[in-house]
């Protein structure tokens, strides 16, 4: 009777320190993700900076790593929650409504981080796309001024003395100069283009014009 006694007091005790221990870590548990949380609002207190491609491609991969964080300490709520559910009834009345607040305050900030991280990823991702899509835009635009530069320099010979020689040449001078305004109005909106970038190249298409309308005004007085 006495070895069964002992033997029941060793099971108790065993079951009350597996108990204390899984008590410390479900809290240790909970600490982790309020210390996240804590750092992740931090991290994102401040609002997404659009100065340049490579800004915007630095702040891409810090909330890109947020994002992998938040689905980690997502799935840490949800199996704190589920431990919650067998701590509950062995707590007092107090206990459980402050067990209760954490668990609802533990995830209503998650979902508001959870939701921040996942809209300024897509806006981060949108930028960067329209930033991309202006600068091959504009890369587009240089790269057709410079083939009319080489079309010019091939008109650019001496004239034949009929009439005829004369014409044909304004008519590819004209066709080349609607094809340089065509592009350049184009260039009226670019969305992700900064101001310099796109006036730079809107320059370059003024001067070729000028070039182009003064070269048809002096051919026009030969025709």
């Amino acid at each position: 009777e006495y070895n069964t006694l002992i033997q029941e007091s060793k099971t108790k005790l065993d079951a009350l320190t597996d108990l204390v221990k899984g008590r410390k870590t479900f809290e240790s548990d909970i600490d982790k993700c309020v210390n996240w949380l804590k750092e992740a609002e931090v991290a994102t207190s401040t609002d997404i900076r659009i100065s340049s491609l490579e800004v915007l491609e630095e702040q891409l991969a810090k909330y890109e790593k947020l994002g992998v964080e938040s689905n980690n300490v997502d799935s840490d709520v949800r199996k704190i929650s589920e431990q919650a559910k067998a701590i509950l009834p062995n707590v007092s009345e107090s206990d459980q409504i402050t067990l209760k607040e954490t668990l609802n305050n533990l995830k209503d900030r998650h979902n508001r981080i959870a939701l921040i991280i996942k809209e300024r990823t897509n806006d981060l991702k949108r930028n960067i796309q329209q930033i991309s899509d202006a600068k091959a835009r504009l890369a587009e635009s240089v790269a057709f001024v410079k083939e009319v530069q080489n079309q010019l320099h091939e008109l650019n010979k001496p004239l034949g003395s009929r009439a005829e020689d004369v014409q044909h040449v304004l008519s590819a001078y004209e066709r080349i100069l609607k094809d340089v305004k065509a592009d350049k109005a184009k260039l009226t909106v670019v969305p992700g283009a900064t101001a310099t970038e796109l006036q730079s190249v809107i320059n370059m298409q003024d001067d070729l014009i000028k070039s182009i309308e003064d070269q048809i005004a002096k051919l026009k007085q030969l025709a």
